[in-house]
């Protein structure tokens, strides 16, 4: 999210926390860059996509070659911003971007098509009015929800017939909502400013709630998460705490959190290779100067 809006920095070093959890910086990028969001490993792409929030881009980087990015694919026109991003099928993403207009903005939202020559096609011009959509997930390859951070609510997207509404609003999804992924049949989100990781049902085809909101853990080990991602051999969440230079581990069935990581510079986002493996994204405002992308080996990780 943006600094200058809803965050005040922590300085920091690097370093790692504990003997089981390890932390490498695997990219450095350059002065005053920001990488935004990481696509969610869905095993469909071997590459992970990225968004910068500096720039109207979206990069790749293959997490198991040591020189393998980041590399820019895409740049969408006449934008300001890259901010989520949620994978629709094999090369096939969802793209949120943000336009500067008249001391205003604009949120866009796109298909991107991410094999051979990149090609995107611009759904919506303007989001439902919204000021700045961040976190993006999909249920289907034509039902995205996007959380409106700066409002609150999550907007649903239909990519076919290019009609967003926002059907999920009031206090469990307010002001600083912010990371969004999506396992049937729950959608998980995470709110910045009120510390909670929780999740709410819905229909895997429409997208309507189904049930009420639930918050998983809250506290203030979770005040200033940012984008998280969900484990694939287990049921818990890995979130970037942008406040407090972490990463955090949720055990959603026991609704638990506890800091694995420590002293990653301001990380914006999460995601597992399509090959296994934690990577960390940050937002370059931290003692690194530009964004970086930190490898975490995760102790009981199973590859499946």
């Amino acid at each position: 999210m943006r600094a200058a809006v809803l965050f005040t920095l922590l300085s920091t070093g690097t370093g790692v926390f504990g003997e089981l959890y390890t932390a490498r910086k695997a990219y450095q990028l350059d002065p005053g860059t920001w990488i935004e969001n990481l696509s969610q490993r869905g095993g469909l792409s071997w590459y992970t996509r990225l968004t910068r929030l500096d720039s109207p881009i979206v990069q790749q980087v293959d997490p198991s070659h040591q020189h393998g990015g980041p590399n820019t694919i895409y740049t969408f026109p006449d934008e300001n911003n890259a901010t989520g991003i949620a994978e629709l099928a094999a090369d096939k993403y969802a793209v949120l971007t943000v336009k500067d207009i008249n001391g205003g903005t604009t949120v866009s939202i796109w298909t991107l098509d991410a094999s051979s020559t990149p090609t995107a096609h611009k759904v919506i011009d303007d989001v439902l009015g919204s000021p700045h959509l961040n976190g993006l997930a999909a249920i289907s390859p034509t039902i995205a929800f996007a959380t409106d951070s700066l409002v609150g609510g999550i907007v649903r997207i239909n990519l076919e017939t290019a009609v967003a509404d926002k059907p999920l609003s009031g206090d469990a999804f307010g002001y600083g909502i912010n990371g969004l992924k999506y396992r049937a049949p729950y959608l998980y989100y995470t709110n910045t400013i009120e510390g909670v990781f929780g999740r709410v049902a819905v229909d895997p085809v429409t997208g309507a709630p189904t049930g009420e909101a639930e918050v998983i853990a809250s506290g203030e080990i979770l005040v200033g998460v940012d984008d998280f991602t969900l484990a694939y051999w287990t049921e818990a969440a890995f979130v970037a705490n942008f406040y407090k230079n972490t990463v955090v581990r949720i055990d959603i069935e026991q609704g638990t959190a506890e800091v694995v990581v420590e002293d990653i510079p301001a990380p914006t986002s999460a995601a597992f290779g399509t090959s296994g493996g934690l990577y960390i994204a940050t937002s370059g405002t931290g003692s690194d100067g530009g964004a970086s992308i930190w490898a975490v080996r995760v102790p009981d990780e199973t590859f499946v």
